[in-house]
């Protein structure tokens, strides 16, 4: 028998080392933040109030000729609001959110409201002189009275 070496074992498969992707994510990620830029800047040229660019104003004037002897035309008369009767004489605070002086100021204006509309029912905007701030009501009429709510839970009746 000769001599043989021993044999070597089979290769195996090695997997490739992949390569990182962390260059190309970097890359991208540079690119969407000066797209994102870019876009931001066009948006504030575009919408500013010139565009971005200045503009040099011309002023035109015109001078018309003396008119003729015209005689002035009678003025139209003036438009009459229709005069509503006071129709409305009370007022009270219908829940404990509703200060008296808001009240009055809802009154104030459903009345100004009333009489320049004739609408019995209204959507009115008034001040509270407590908080300060304006309030929306709606005020419907019923049975001779009339109901505002609105604001933070306000009530007033009107009668």
């Amino acid at each position: 028998m000769t001599y043989q070496p021993p044999a070597a074992p089979p290769q195996q498969w090695q997997p490739v080392p992949q390569r990182s992707n962390t260059a190309l994510v970097a890359v991208v990620s540079v690119l969407a933040v000066l797209v994102v830029v870019f876009m931001a800047f066009a948006a504030y040229l575009l919408l500013s109030k010139d565009g971005g660019r200045s503009t040099n104003a011309t002023e035109t004037k015109v001078i018309a000729p003396p008119a003729a002897d015209v005689k002035p035309a009678a003025p139209a008369p003036a438009r009459q609001a229709p005069v509503q009767q006071a129709r409305f004489s009370t007022y009270w605070a219908g829940s404990r959110n509703t200060s008296s002086a808001f009240a009055a100021n809802v009154y104030s204006a459903y009345v100004s409201n009333y009489n320049n509309t004739g609408s019995l029912n209204a959507s009115i905007r008034a001040y509270s002189p407590v908080t300060g701030g304006y309030y929306d009501m709606w005020c419907g009429y019923s049975g001779g009275t009339t109901t505002c709510t609105g604001g933070d839970n306000a009530v007033v009746y009107i009668s």
